[in-house]
């Protein structure tokens, strides 16, 4: 019989407390009852209530500190082995906590959960019930969409028309026709077509268009996955001649997959990958089932006992596995996926050509049960941010049998999140990570994905293994769910809370729209050691002169107003800002920005100060909270561009890369940070890039010293952007100056612009929404 569960809320005011809880565990597989007390006149409702005796209880206690030490005294005294979740805050009426203990005598007691857990509980709960009013807010728009109400036009025109044809119990077809169409249907349908004409208008003028790549000629291919999976799964004749040249290979190592066949409950996925194992085209490998707890399919015995390359591990775990492994390649995979065809081969001939490399790792996209492929994954090169934000790497992956020593540093609580804690760990001792830009592999989707708690031990357990791996790190920080579980946020401790900050803003004129950044600057910045360094080229209003003398005034001692009599040239004055910034670290700021984030300078400041960091860029919204800035990927446009501009600020697409900490090759100074000493190192800017690409430049200089380039989603700011120097694009001379840059640039960083480490060959150079080519 399934566990049940009773939930027992408690709290002052259930509007306020409980009433996002109550909605979050009503959707709980398996939740017997729900019972909240609010009042003193709860108490007997509470005491007539039946509870199941084979109910595991949880209670969820709001407001209330100490209830937790009184709570722990009281359950120590039972022995039953179910255990209490207690979530616990600040301020709950003490008296309800004699009702709690009658709720344990009822139960027969329970083991009481430990701090972490509690802790960690209140957290998945708080994330939980902060996704469902994201998923509100997010129903809600398209209830207010145009489309949607064009629905809704659409269907009560039909029941308009119905029951004007129905009205007065007609007989005839002829007369339900003269009805529906008549003088006041016709009027009804007058206005209605009028309106889905201007709404299709709108959508197709108005709206942002869709931006995807067409192919030459008026064909239009319409799914551009389809195409891909057309052009690279090998074909039987390609395989043949795949495995002919693997046996001419200079090297043909012994590859040796670990598969631990007891995380799955399909036998037709552990059968499936059992299959496309047998059928790769590079011959020299072995597999290792490890099997503990469950019984494998009828066809996988078969195929064990009639290939001795496939063997059954019942007595070992995956991890003793692969140190016990003889091979020269090792390979893990989980067992949900399908491995293509020439996976293997790809892999070895990789290792082939540049040998030094010791971990390798591939592209992947779902395999759907009707054998539909989807949600295809195409991969950045190694980007040890993104792999803190989520395991972008996956489950099946590569690794030189030099990197055993990895494993070594495992606790037995990291077998619980094993894929992520073995990414974490063997990436940690590798020293050449290489990404194969193709499909290696197929995730196939469970028909069941497991229960509440399950996916919660799940959520619990690759969070602690970024906890970890902090810790091995000694870079001290906190790791914290993102909204839906889509990913995890570290924020790092600022290792010096007390490091002055230079933030230097270039200017002419436009006092009030430099007025809106500095006041939200001053406003709303709870980092409050910087210096402003105003850097005035040229400005020669009034007003402009007048606000001077405020802005000094105001930020009493930390603004420095510098005088450049120079044409414009954004390099130029970034590097005259530097030469008169006093702090260890530079923000770039532009004079059309507005502070959001309160903590927008230790936003950064907690990534700049990092040793393998080098430019921290944040999330740029326009005034309408659409994205302007949230990353740079090069060779778009054939130059570089801004990916995901006029998407919502918070969407989830493309696996919710614009809330994850990322690695980009570039990001804008309209607002980066940066350490003094690696903007020296790096020659700060190019001053030949006198308007465009300037950033772009000195960004890949930062990455060419061997330091990650980091784009900080939780800091956000406005960006009034052109407000201050207008389109590049405006005039002859300056669209002359514009394409002259993209010059220099691509002759500067042409093999960025063809294949940016931090995009994939298989995305689109025409669109700015990670699309795939066609």
């Amino acid at each position: 019989m399934s566990q049940r569960f009773s939930i027992f809320l408690f709290g002052e005011n259930l509007e306020l407390a409980t009433k996002d809880a109550l909605e979050h565990f009503s959707t709980l597989q398996h939740v017997h009852s729900i019972y909240c007390f609010v009042s003193d006149s709860a108490v007997k409702e509470w005491e007539e209530s039946p509870i199941g005796h084979k109910d595991k209880i949880v209670f969820v206690a709001y407001d209330h500190q100490n209830l937790l030490q009184h709570l722990h005294t009281k359950l120590k005294e039972v022995t039953n082995s179910q255990r209490i979740p207690l979530l616990v805050d600040e301020n709950i009426n003490p008296d309800y906590t004699k009702i709690i203990n009658s709720v344990i005598t009822s139960a027969n007691g329970a083991e009481l959960a430990t701090a972490d857990e509690l802790n960690e509980l209140k957290q998945q709960l708080s994330v939980s019930v902060a996704s469902l009013k994201k998923l509100q807010n997010q129903l809600a728009e398209v209830e207010n969409s145009k489309v949607w109400k064009l629905k809704k036009r659409v269907d009560n025109l039909g029941l308009k028309i119905k029951s004007n044809a129905n009205s007065g119990n007609k007989s005839t077809v002829a007369e339900k026709a003269n009805l529906a169409f008549g003088k006041k249907s016709r009027q009804v349908l007058r206005r209605m077509l009028a309106e889905v004409f201007k709404q299709i208008y709108l959508f197709l003028h108005v709206e942002e268009p869709n931006n995807t790549e067409n192919t030459t000629g008026t064909t239009i291919v319409k799914d551009p996955f389809k195409h891909y999976l057309q052009q690279n799964t090998p074909t039987v004749d390609e395989l043949e001649k795949q495995a002919q040249e693997a046996e001419l290979f200079a090297k043909i190592p012994l590859l040796s997959v670990v598969v631990d066949a007891s995380t799955t409950k399909s036998n037709t996925q552990i059968n499936a990958l059992v299959d496309s194992i047998n059928a790769q085209s590079y011959k020299n490998w072995e597999l290792i089932l490890v099997c503990e707890s469950v019984n494998l399919p009828t066809e996988v015995e078969a195929k064990i006992a009639t290939n001795n390359k496939i063997s059954l591990c019942k007595n070992s775990t995956p991890l003793e596995s692969l140190k016990n492994a003889k091979g020269d390649l090792l390979i893990y995979t989980e067992p949900q996926n399908v491995l293509v065809h020439d996976a293997f081969y790809q892999l070895v001939k990789t290792k082939n050509s540049l040998p030094e490399i010791d971990f390798l790792y591939g592209d992947e996209d779902v395999l759907t049960s009707d054998g539909n492929h989807t949600t295809p994954l195409f991969k950045p090169d190694w980007s040890p941010d993104n792999l803190l934000s989520s395991n972008y790497i996956g489950g099946f992956f590569a690794f030189d049998k030099n990197l055993k020593r990895a494993l070594d540093g495992f606790t037995a609580d990291q077998l619980s999140a094993l894929t992520y804690n073995l990414v974490l760990h063997l990436t940690e001792e590798a020293k050449h990570i290489h990404h194969i830009p193709r499909l290696l592999f197929h995730r196939t989707v469970e028909e069941q994905i497991g229960e509440s708690q399950e996916l919660s031990d799940k959520f619990r357990a690759r969070k602690r293994a970024i906890e970890k791996a902090l810790a091995r790190r000694k870079e001290a920080g906190t790791v914290n769910y993102l909204d839906g579980f889509a990913g995890y946020s570290v924020r790092y401790k600022l290792q010096d809370s007390n490091k002055l900050v230079s933030i230097i803003i270039p200017t002419k004129d436009q006092a009030d729209v430099l007025d809106v950044c500095l006041q939200s600057i001053l406003n709303k910045s709870s980092y409050t050691n910087y210096e402003i360094i105003l850097l005035d080229n040229n400005s020669s209003t009034d007003a402009f002169f007048r606000h001077l003398e405020k802005w000094k005034q105001a930020f009493n001692g930390k603004f420095t107003c510098v005088k450049v009599e120079e044409p414009f040239n954004f390099s130029r004055l970034m590097n005259i800002g530097r030469e008169h910034a006093k702090g260890d670290f530079l923000v770039l700021l532009n004079n059309d920005t507005e502070v959001i984030s309160a903590d927008w300078l230790e936003g950064m400041m907690e990534q700049a100060q990092r040793p393998s960091v080098g430019v921290a860029g944040v999330k740029l919204l326009y005034p309408n909270d659409t994205i302007q800035h949230a990353g740079v990927i090069m060779g778009i446009g054939g130059a570089a561009s801004h990916v995901f501009v006029g998407e919502r600020k918070n969407s989830t697409v493309c696996f919710n890369r614009l809330n994850k900490v990322t690695n980009y090759s570039a990001l804008t100074a309209a607002c980066i940070m940066v350490q003094t000493h690696v903007y020296d190192a790096a020659g700060g800017f190019d001053e030949n890039f006198a308007v465009e690409y300037n950033d772009v430049d000195f960004c890949l200089k930062v990455r060419e010293l061997g330091l990650n380039n980091v784009y900080v989603p939780h800091v956000e700011l406005y960006h009034h952007e052109s407000i201050s120097r207008g389109h590049p694009h405006l005039t002859k001379k300056s669209l002359e100056k514009h394409q002259a840059e993209i010059t220099k640039l691509q002759n500067k960083w042409r093999a960025y612009i063809a294949a940016d480490p931090n995009y994939n060959i298989n995305l689109s150079l025409n669109a700015i929404d990670f699309s795939l080519k066609n």
